[in-house]
């Protein structure tokens, strides 16, 4: 099966702003552990301030095991 355009679009540009060096990101320290890469997405919202809200998360483990969500 393959993924819609739109969707294959989307990951390539992720994937190029997630692998491109850049000076704005240079300064920030990173640890590598073996070779095992992760990528994390988070994005919340809410509905006024206050109001009610909520968040999300997808950790991605690249070239690992398929994972299952939860």
């Amino acid at each position: 099966m393959n993924a819609p355009p739109p969707l294959v679009a989307a990951a390539r540009a992720c994937h190029l702003a997630l692998t491109t060096p850049s000076a704005e990101t240079a300064h920030i320290p990173h640890q590598t552990v073996g070779d095992k890469r992760t990528l994390l997405f988070f994005d919340g919202g809410s509905r006024g301030n206050p109001g009610p809200g909520g968040a999300g998360t997808v950790i991605v483990h690249l070239g690992g095991a398929t994972l299952t969500p939860r």
